[in-house]
């Protein structure tokens, strides 16, 4: 019994550790966001914890215009593009966001966001997007009236 209680240890360890390196990995990543580089390392570290990584192929529909904003999204690696029913077009790539339109404004969905290749998002969840990004609302309320 103690070897197989060793074996677990270590086995658990090793768990611990992979999912630390990945921890630690994520919050280099977010700090490089523009938007969150205001944010202290506790701050930061509860949003890293409430982020769900999600991976979309080519083609792939993130979100469609009308659609109740639910969740915001932080693309990790690839890119999006976002298109109106009006006509407007644009590329979001890694390090950018979208999403936070409806959330902040309480609106439905502006755009249609597909994924141009691969495309992986951290995506925050409407109620951990309330709770953990207020102080940056303001700053993205900006640069939603600027557009």
């Amino acid at each position: 019994y103690p070897l197989c209680a060793l074996a677990g240890l270590r086995r658990a360890a090793s768990i611990n550790a992979e999912y630390m390196g990945g921890y630690k990995q994520r919050m280099r990543w977010l700090r490089k966001v523009e938007q969150f580089n205001s944010l202290n390392n506790h701050q930061l570290g509860t949003m890293n914890a409430a982020f769900e990584e999600v991976t979309y192929q080519p083609d792939g529909v993130i979100i469609t215009e009308g659609d109740i904003g639910d969740a915001f999204y932080v693309i990790k690696s690839g890119e999006v593009k976002w298109e109106t029913s009006s006509g407007e077009t644009g590329v979001r790539k890694a390090g950018e966001y979208f999403g936070e339109r409806a959330l902040i404004n309480h609106q439905e969905r502006a755009a249609t966001v597909t994924a141009v290749k691969t495309t992986e998002c951290l995506k925050l969840a409407k109620k951990e997007f309330e709770e953990l990004l207020g102080p940056l609302v303001d700053k993205m309320r900006e640069r939603i009236n600027a557009r």
